[in-house]
This record gives structure tokens, sequence and C-alpha cells, in this order.
């Protein structure tokens, strides 16, 4: 896979050509209808959970899945960034596969709960790696301290200390055997920068301290899964609804190469509580979309128009569903080189004036 794979509503159509389409600020949750909520209410919302709200957000089974052939532990998507317009106050449950990528995107969305799924068990143990950090380390700096290799018996002793000596064994092993390569990867997201600006949630202290945040009030949860396998999606869906708090941005990396056709995908999708205007962010390697870092494009679509064309064609691949909407100019510049929206693109504006 990938990982293998303007700041209102108004400013942002503007910026990409879209003044005039926004959303009503009473937004649909499947049948369900909730009101934007003022800037306190939001901020309640990232509280810490209480144990009865975790004890919800981490129940339910997960996905059986065998092994992998390839570890994405350090991924290969660079430009993220060019997302991060689309997400700003979303809010919400954040969804998304792959390793680090998705603390900058849910730290962006202001997310309120934030669900890591992954098949590989390496990039599971890499959050729960990352999550012990978190505990510990006011600031980025002091978050990367913690890989260097003099610290190796320190941070064994945080790992069994915060997750259990059966739960820490995985991010042990991982440690041992990726530490030079993840500190490097993570020193450079320390400093990525575009034009000037921090872009990753290492290099951008408010991005770092938004997914710290969450990390600590226990709103975060990363679990084994498929996006298109039978349990782990479904506990996902039933946490979310039991916490009355819907979907506003799924993040699938080049997931739908395999997975886009599949009933199971879709009804994975359908199940999810979510806002009207929910987004999915995949990413594209292919000659007919232009990349933002040299391999990837990045692209946005609306969920529902995404579930109208599967209802429309259930074995829809990937490649069709680009190729009809380039053919019937259906997607359009996101406002970056190696950025474009697909369907509907006013449904993508950030649902909240900041």
């Amino acid at each position: 896979m990938g990982r293998g794979r303007p700041s209102s509503r108004r400013g942002l159509a503007r910026a990409l050509g879209l003044a005039g389409v926004l959303l009503a600020v009473d937004t649909c949750i499947n049948d369900h209808v909730i009101r934007d909520a003022p800037p306190n209410e939001a901020a309640a919302r990232r509280r810490p959970l209480t144990a009865s709200e975790r004890a919800r957000l981490t129940a339910g089974a997960v996905d059986v899945v065998g092994g992998v052939d390839r570890h994405f532990v350090i991924e290969n998507e660079t430009r993220h960034d060019v997302l991060l317009p689309l997400l700003r106050g979303r809010g919400g449950a954040y969804l998304g596969v792959g390793a680090t990528q998705s603390y900058t995107l849910a730290a962006a969305a202001d997310a309120e709960l934030v669900l890591l799924v992954d098949y590989d068990r390496r990039i599971v143990a890499l959050h729960a790696l990352a999550g012990a950090l978190f505990e510990q380390a006011e600031d980025p700096d002091a978050w990367l301290a913690w890989l260097a290799p003099g610290r190796a018996a320190a941070l064994e002793r945080l790992l069994r200390a915060r997750l259990g000596p059966v739960a820490a064994a995985p991010a042990i092993a991982l440690v041992r055997g990726e530490r030079p390569r993840l500190r490097a990867h993570f020193a450079g997201l320390r400093v990525k920068a575009v034009d000037g600006r921090p872009t990753t949630w290492l290099a951008d202290p408010r991005l770092y301290a938004t997914i710290r945040d969450l990390h600590r009030a226990g709103r975060v949860r990363a679990l084994l899964g498929d996006l298109a396998g039978e349990t782990s999606m479904r506990t996902i869906a039933a946490a979310l609804t039991s916490l009355a708090t819907p979907i506003t941005v799924v993040y699938v990396s080049n997931a739908e190469e395999s997975l886009l056709g599949r009933p199971s995908y879709r009804r994975n999708l359908e199940a999810l509580p979510r806002v009207a205007d929910a987004v999915l962010l995949r990413t594209i390697a292919d000659d007919a979309w232009a990349p933002a870092d040299g391999l990837w494009a990045y692209q946005a679509q609306p969920i529902a128009a995404l579930l109208r064309r599967l209802a429309a064609a259930p074995e829809l691949r990937l490649e069709d569903m680009l190729a009809e909407a380039r053919r019937d100019g259906a997607a359009s510049s996101g406002g970056s080189v190696g950025l474009t929206i697909l369907d509907a693109p006013g449904a993508v504006a950030s649902r909240r004036a900041r």
C-alpha cells in the first residue's frame, strides 16, 4: 500500500473555486441530525474519556489476519500537507490505515476520536510504541529523544510499564529491529516543511500537541484489521455509534487498488456512522494523475458520492472509477499540484468556520 501507501468553509471554497457551494450547519449523521458545537463544547469533546467511554472505545473483537510480505512502518507518502486545508475543523472521528501519517491528518482535522486500523501487526505495534511515547514526551524533540541508542533499556522499561509485558513485546521487537530506520525517518519528519511551513505532526507544534493530547485523553485506538474484513470495521462502527461520534474523515492510502468493488468494503463504509459530508482520502500511483511527491497523487472524495458509485456498479474497480471520473469531468483540481477532488467538490469543504 502507499503506506508501502483557507481556514473557513467560505475561504476554502474560494481557494478551490467553489464560492457559494456551502453546506448547511445542521449536518445529518445517517438517520440523525446534530448541530455544530460551539468552541467550548468542542474542547469538552476532547477531555479525557471516562473509564466507561474508554471501555466502549476499546471493546469488540478484531479480524484474524495472516502475515504480510512487506511492512510499511515507514510510509512512502510524503505530501499529506496538500490535504490539510480540506480537513481543518472537521472534528468528529477519524479512521485511517497505515503508519504515523494518520497523526498529521487526524490532528489537522481536530479529531475527537482516532481509530487506526491495519492488517500488519508491526503497524499496530508502531502505534503502541508511539502512544507510550506521547504519554511521556511534552514536545517533538522529547518524543524523538526516546529513540536515541543510549536510551534503549529505558525505552523497553517504559513500554513494559505502559503496555504490560505481553502487549509490549511486539513494540519492543519492532524497536530492536528497526530503531535506526525509525529514528532517521522521524528525524526527517521533525524538520519537514513546504515553503517554510512545518507539515507533519513532528514538525508542527500544534499538530504534535493535538495528537499527544488525544493519546493522553484515551481517545486513540489502534487495532488489527482489514478495511474489507468482517470484524474490525464492525467493531469500529459499534464503538462510534455507542459514543455518538460520527466519522468525518476516512484515510485509506492506496488500499482501494485491491478493495474497491469488494462487497464487504462497501458494506463496512455504509455501516460507519458518519456526517453527511464525510470525506475519504486516497493516494494514487498512476501516470494519469500528477503526483505531489514524485510518486503519489492525493485525492479526496465524499464518502456518500463513492457509495453512490458503488451502488450503481457494485464491482467497480478503482482504475475504472478514476477513468470514468476523468472522462465525465468529475475530477477537479484541489488547488495544489497532485491534489484532486472527485465528485461534488463543495462537499469536502471544512464544516466548521474557525
